[in-house]
């Protein structure tokens, strides 16, 4: 059982509420909630836990604006502008330099992307670090949730993907980052950049978005489940930085690509009369994107080569319970 089919079955029932104040888009870590006439207000909660979504060596600064960015890149995915944020930091034992680290790392987000504090609570336990951000968008662009994706739909993906999967796997394994690509990529892991501003604008005419976070292979199915369609992805579209493809073999990194997380981009569809308004877009903000294919009404995600070949993915390693045995009234997770 998966960790979104796990939540549905536990807490079935208790997210509905009054539907013209209560909007929860694909069941995400984001819910949109419409509180004005011209309004609606996005509220997004994320959680990060040593060990499982940062290791334990991890910089201060670094962890506090890896965690802003990801919960910030649920936010993007409904086109919302951050508004503030609260903190909730679980530690061992609290250090004031580690904690002044921490709010160098915050201060560095917010003023990249937006957003204030208006909050922090401490508290000895197991490392984790809670967020729950606030954004806002306008009540016409929210109006575009009810498209429903067709048949034919353009699939895009924003910057390049793998690269923060790929240096996870170099840390674990203990290579040395002793070089300029290797750097590269760890950036990439611990200061992903997101193209929020360019979210915002694109949902005036995007048919369904999400973010990437567990990697492509995972999220996009949050969109094919949806809209009860499938997938045709060419693999030679898929959008790969040079410093992966020095590090690894092309087929390795296409794997990175689809199974590794953290990337933090988004993922959409668009018709394709929007193309050249979307290319507008992207040019005003500087946002790489490459289509990676299209919409198709056969079920599935289905990935060809070059030579119109199925390309085999590898089953992702990210969803952390990926496997859920129900025994009475005990979930075993492993």
């Amino acid at each position: 059982m998966s960790y979104e089919n796990l939540v549905k079955k536990v807490f079935a029932g208790l997210e509905q509420g009054d539907n013209s104040k209560f909007i929860n888009y694909d069941k995400q870590s984001a819910t949109l909630l419409n509180v004005t006439s011209d309004r609606n207000i996005v509220n997004s909660l994320n959680t990060m836990v040593e060990g499982v979504h940062f290791l334990s060596n991890i910089k201060a600064d670094d962890l506090a604006y890896k965690a802003v960015v990801a919960n910030y890149s649920k936010l993007m995915a409904l086109g919302a502008d951050p508004i503030c944020l609260q903190i909730n930091i679980s530690t061992p034992s609290i250090s004031v330099s580690w904690l002044e680290d921490f709010a160098k790392g915050l201060r560095e987000s917010t003023e990249k992307y937006g957003g204030y504090l208006t909050g922090v609570t401490l508290v000895t336990g197991k490392s984790s670090i809670a967020v729950s951000a606030i954004g806002q968008v306008a009540y016409d662009v929210a109006a575009v949730r009810d498209t429903v994706p067709q048949v034919g739909d353009l699939i895009y993906v924003t910057g390049t993907l793998g690269d923060s999967g790929l240096a996870l796997n170099r840390i674990l394994q203990n290579i040395p980052n002793d070089d300029n690509t290797s750097r590269y990529l760890e950036k990439c892991l611990m200061r992903p950049e997101i193209p929020l501003k360019f979210a915002v604008e694109l949902q005036t005419i995007t048919t369904s978005c999400t973010e990437i976070s567990a990697g492509l292979s995972q999220d996009l199915k949050r969109i094919l489940t949806k809209a009860a369609l499938g997938a045709h992805i060419n693999l030679k579209d898929m959008p790969l930085s040079e410093q992966i493809q020095v590090i690894i073999e092309r087929n390795a990194a296409y794997q990175c690509a689809f199974t590794g997380a953290d990337d933090y981009q988004l993922c959409f569809t668009i018709q394709p009369g929007s193309r050249d308004k979307l290319l507008e877009l992207a040019s005003i903000h500087g946002c790489r994107l490459a289509c990676v294919g299209h919409l198709s009404a056969q079920p599935g995600m289905h990935v060809y080569d070059e030579y119109d070949e199925p390309f085999v993915i590898k089953d992702s390693d990210h969803d952390h319970f990926a496997i859920i045995d129900y025994q009475g009234d005990k979930y075993d997770a492993s």
